[in-house]
């Protein structure tokens, strides 16, 4: 394993309650999954903002949003950094905060939903990425119950996403 970021994932309404169930991400500014955030408009998150947030492109279309607005999220006023494109429709109607910022907002301190996994060259083979996540679904706690890990490599996930947007579209 070469780096892991931890991740929380958790859904929202903004507005007055007009926009619910709306997923949002929270991720380590400074982390490598930040990067698959492409900004098109306005900025990134960094390490120092508070109460910020980027949204998908087609989420800030919805919402009638730019760069520099403000947007109210479970009752607290979230600044808009930037707005961000990724190759994922589903993904457009979404938005992304500061990991401490959601965790807080949701009242879920240190709490993460999901890790990213980034490996080393030498264990990129599709055998290697396997059994790396055999593994992690294996792991238990100090008194032996198991974790409840679920991994997928990369490829998989997409697929088992993209089969999720699918049924719901």
């Amino acid at each position: 394993v070469a780096k892991v970021d931890g991740s929380l994932t958790d859904m929202v309404s903004f507005g007055n309650g007009s926009l619910l169930g709306i997923p949002l991400h929270g991720l380590d500014p400074s982390g490598f999954t930040m990067a698959h955030y492409v900004v098109v408009q306005g900025r990134s998150l960094g390490p120092g903002d508070r109460h910020t947030i980027i949204l998908g492109a087609g989420l800030a279309r919805a919402l009638e949003k730019s760069p520099g607005d403000n947007v109210d999220m479970e009752g607290i006023k979230f600044s808009i950094a930037g707005i961000f494109q990724t190759g994922d429709a589903l993904e457009s109607n979404t938005a992304v905060a500061t990991l401490g910022d959601l965790q807080e907002l949701m009242d879920r301190p240190g709490q993460v939903s999901e890790f990213q996994i980034r490996v080393t060259p030498a264990v990129a083979e599709p055998a290697a990425v396997r059994r790396l996540c055999l593994v992690m679904e294996g792991l238990t706690d100090p008194a032996g119950s198991p974790l409840g890990f679920k991994a997928l490599p990369m490829r998989d996930f997409v697929a088992a996403d993209t089969e999720t947007g699918l049924l719901l579209g």
